[in-house]
């Protein structure tokens, strides 16, 4: 299983409708093979800052399946309006210390 972690910086007064969006939007994620859950974080020092944590059975879900789809264009134009940079995006495998 792979984790992707997207830090989203959303225009100022924006966070409602980003999150209002998401929630219309996460059936394309669900729909996309591999994909097996998402959570939500909003940071609380800065609240113009979400965290994506979405969990894949395989990177290339994410990076095929997903990002080279239909689906990732119409995610990205429901919700990349409300993006004041570049989401920053990396993926985390876990790793067993024990």
């Amino acid at each position: 299983m792979v984790t992707e972690v997207a830090q989203v910086e959303i225009h100022d007064g924006n966070i409602e409708d980003f999150l209002k969006a998401l929630t219309n939007s996460v059936g394309l994620l669900q729909e996309t093979k591999g994909f097996i859950s998402i959570e939500v974080q909003h940071q609380i020092e800065n609240p113009s800052i979400v965290y994506l944590i979405i969990k894949w059975a395989q990177l290339d879900d994410h990076l095929i399946g997903f990002r080279q789809s239909e689906k990732f264009v119409l995610w990205r134009n429901s919700l990349g309006k409300f993006f004041k940079s570049e989401p920053i995006v990396n993926h985390f495998e876990k790793v067993n210390i024990g």
